[in-house]
């Protein structure tokens, strides 16, 4: 499905294919710590195609962190414990 929006984005600049492709970007690194990847793809695909569609972008960041929102809060309620074991190893 990105590489579906991403090829659609290259056509048309739409805010919705933008919104879109944040909030997938920002879930499927929620999946699998390897979907980090496509962020950084992402940033690279705005700047070289000149996205300009601010408010689609920082939408899709608040849709895209919602579900991530009880996690830190639990985090915040032990300490971020579970935290300082990832990053310490």
């Amino acid at each position: 499905m990105i590489i579906y929006l991403a090829s659609r984005l290259a056509t048309r600049k739409d805010g919705k294919t933008v919104f879109l492709l944040v909030v997938l970007s920002f879930w499927s690194f929620q999946i699998h710590f390897s979907g980090i990847l496509t962020i950084p793809c992402l940033i690279l695909l705005f700047i070289f195609l000149r996205v300009r569609n601010f408010k689609q972008i920082i939408g899709g960041l608040l849709v895209g962190l919602l579900p991530l929102t009880p996690y830190l809060l639990e985090q915040n309620r032990s300490g971020f414990r579970d935290l300082a074991l990832l990053f310490s190893s």
